[in-house]
């Protein structure tokens, strides 16, 4: 059994993975604890075709935020996309086909709200909407070719990321290579994108693409040596009772770094032992979150990053022999955690050995004596801080709301 990745949703961890009957997922709900050993209560339901892409996004049809599954028919260039309904009903939801015309060369494919699919092929970036006026569940496809925004002709996308930033907003950071018959190499491009998918004038399908100043975002001397990328957001109230909020891009390079961008400017770098593979980011509180960087070597490391740019970065904690990552709210503190899956080999039960923490003094593990570090977990304490934080985070809203 090989898993492709892992999402949460609801505090359920949901993966994916391949049997000699075809391909399956598997639900491992909420986490539970028993005589100090903490485990995931196991599901498993049949996926459709061989599976392209599994995140968690929010489904606006709903308004709430479901595991997407992107499969592909057999010897077909259709892909299919389904919505998992977690517990208790475990199904799958049909969201349409989508014939993509690439012979399954789609690179860095991502689902993003709506669902809407972004993806790299050749010279062009397709964005798939979801249809919303027709009541018939499917996509429509409109293509971005970078040949205009770059000028030059020959590219090919090498790697993709897209981010849903705001609303319809789109950031796509795109790095291709292009060649000629004056150069004797590919010569590596980098541009980065917004899109307005509600198009000019609202129109919604007729994409308003714009290409952003590099040195403004991610300059191109970090977006051609980029391994990973995230961005996350901070937020909070001002002094006069304004809300704020401040984006960072977060970059994993190929020079063992971990670089932290703010307008395009690097305010944070830290050394690594090994490549960094992936990030994965914790929201802490309103100004700060913790990052959990992968390396090629299977270590993890996590630092936390605040919105105060003098601030220093700080290891948070390192692991090692770690197979895999997740975010969510696994134990049910209403606050996110980080999953570290620690299976020695992929043929093993990726949850038979995890730790999970939320660097504030909860960790479990899935051996006996689970909680770690001496500290207890007081469900009565847990629910006051729980409910003074909701409490605040809705002052603010309303705050703002007023404000507005």
């Amino acid at each position: 059994m090989s898993f492709l990745c892992c999402v949460e949703t609801g505090g359920s961890l949901v993966s994916c993975s391949t049997t000699d009957g075809g391909w399956n997922l598997v639900l491992r709900h909420r986490l539970c604890e028993r005589e100090g050993a903490w485990s995931f209560q196991t599901t498993t339901c049949p996926s459709a075709g061989r599976t392209v892409a599994l995140h968690t996004t929010l489904d606006n049809s709903r308004g709430i935020t479901v595991p997407f599954l992107v499969s592909r028919r057999a010897s077909s260039d259709v892909l299919e996309v389904h919505s998992l309904c977690p517990s208790p009903s475990d199904t799958l939801v049909s969201h349409g086909t989508l014939n993509t015309d690439s012979g399954g060369l789609e690179k860095n494919l991502t689902v993003l709200d709506g669902p809407t699919l972004v993806w790299g092929q050749q010279e062009k970036v397709c964005v798939a909407l979801p249809d919303v006026d027709t009541g018939v569940r499917g996509f429509t496809k409109r293509d971005i070719v970078l040949g205009g925004f770059i000028g030059r002709s020959g590219l090919t996308v090498e790697r993709l990321w897209a981010f849903h930033c705001h609303h319809d907003l789109l950031l796509l950071l795109v790095r291709c290579s292009s060649s000629s018959d004056c150069e004797a190499e590919p010569v590596t491009q980098w541009c980065c994108l917004s899109v307005d998918v509600a198009g000019r004038g609202g129109k919604r399908g007729e994409l308003d693409v714009r290409l952003v100043p590099s040195h403004r975002c991610v300059p191109a001397d970090y977006g051609c040596v980029a391994v990973c990328v995230a961005v996350c957001q901070f937020w909070g109230v001002g002094g006069e009772g304004g809300m704020w909020s401040e984006t960072r891009v977060l970059i994993g390079t190929s020079y063992r770094q971990l670089v932290v961008l703010r307008g395009g400017i690097p305010v944070h770098c830290v050394a690594m032992e090994a490549t960094p593979m992936h990030l994965q980011v914790l929201l802490v509180s309103g100004d700060e979150v913790v990052v959990a960087v992968k390396s090629v070597d299977r270590r993890v490391k996590a630092y936390s990053v605040s919105s105060c740019g003098e601030r220093e970065v700080r290891e948070e904690g390192r692991w090692e022999g770690v197979s895999q990552t997740a975010v969510g709210d696994f134990a049910s503190l209403n606050r996110q955690q980080l999953l570290l899956l620690l299976a020695p080999d992929e043929g093993e039960d990726l949850t038979r050995q995890f730790i999970v923490t939320d660097f504030r003094g909860f960790t479990a593990t899935s051996c006996q004596g689970g909680v770690k570090g001496g500290v207890a977990r007081d469900k009565v304490a847990q629910s006051l801080i729980s409910a003074v934080e909701a409490l605040q985070k809705r002052q603010q809203v309303c705050r703002w709301e007023r404000l507005t």
